[in-house]
């Protein structure tokens, strides 16, 4: 999921950078609302770090 998403905010800054539009038209602001719309409907939070798993190791 990360690496999707370094790949579209990647995406969306050159192409504003560079004055080409967004595949879809859009403003890079709406792509990032749409992804934060996107990982809300999945519950992924991005202020609460990853629960890591516990090791019982005995």
């Amino acid at each position: 999921m990360a690496w999707r998403l370094r790949n579209v905010l990647s995406d969306a800054l050159w192409r504003s950078e560079a004055g080409i539009p967004l595949p879809d038209r859009r403003t890079p602001s709406l792509w990032v609302d749409d992804l934060s719309a996107r990982f809300t409907a999945l519950d992924i939070a991005p202020e609460t770090s990853p629960q890591l798993p516990s090791r019982n190791i005995p």
